[in-house]
């Protein structure tokens, strides 16, 4: 699926769909509206959730890659293989509902959400897949973390891909990829190979055609950086 690379957020104001402090104002990025706020705001867009599959499970080092580039506190994770969107939800709203897991206090602000792989290789279609990214948002938006969803990587080469789900895969990524509500960064694009569409670039392949090497971890978190850089320095008194 070649398409350009983008880290879509076309209007800043619709992008983040909630309040949050900027200065001594309150800020709505739903729609733009400032109104007075004289208590003194928290220190925001400092701490990072990532919720997802393998690729950010242990042994794997997406959250690792993005702490070492990401300015950020504290970077927590709940991950777990073979999991799909649904899980990933249940999982995230676990950890957000256990304040135990916020080391010193340190209460995530942005949720960077990766999974969709697992929901396409068992027979989801790309409407289903849709309607599990926004569950996540929807509940990312409620517990006032600010939705970072990454699109899923290119997986051609391994052994669980088919024609017919690479169908719904396209149009799942298409449609995230249109919307201007929220922030979506293209990590298909990223990570796939130019001569042969849909696979993964061998110098990102950690082996199986499916998850990156140390290298393309670097390279998801360097675009991830990119693409919150900005938000945090909004968010960041």
């Amino acid at each position: 699926m070649k398409k350009l690379l983008l880290l879509v957020c076309l209007l800043p104001s619709l992008c983040l769909g909630q309040v949050v402090s900027k200065g001594h104002q309150k800020y709505n990025y739903l729609d733009g509206r400032v109104s007075a706020d004289t208590t003194p705001a928290r220190n925001k867009g400092k701490n990072i959730l990532v919720v997802g599959d393998s690729f950010c499970n242990d042994g794997n080092e997406l959250k690792e890659a993005i702490e070492a580039v990401v300015t950020a506190d504290k970077v927590y994770k709940s991950c777990v293989p073979g999991i799909q969107l649904s899980a990933i939800l249940t999982n995230a709203q676990a950890f957000m509902a256990n304040s135990a897991n916020w080391v010193g206090g340190k209460r995530p602000d942005i949720l960077i959400i990766h999974g969709g792989v697992n929901d396409v290789n068992t027979g989801n279609s790309a409407t289903t897949m849709t309607g599990r990214i926004n569950s996540l948002i929807t509940f990312a938006r409620t517990a006032q973390l600010i939705p970072v969803v990454l699109t899923p990587p290119p997986y051609k080469t391994n052994s669980g891909w088919s024609a017919g789900e690479q169908t719904e895969y396209d149009s799942y990524m298409t449609s995230l990829l249109a919307r201007s509500d929220i922030i979506v960064v293209d990590t298909y694009t990223l990570l796939e190979d130019d001569a042969v569409a849909d696979t993964l670039l061998p110098a990102y392949d950690g082996g199986d055609g499916l998850h990156p090497n140390s290298t393309g971890y670097a390279a998801m978190a360097t675009l991830i950086n990119t693409s919150i850089t900005s938000l945090q320095n909004k968010l960041t008194n």
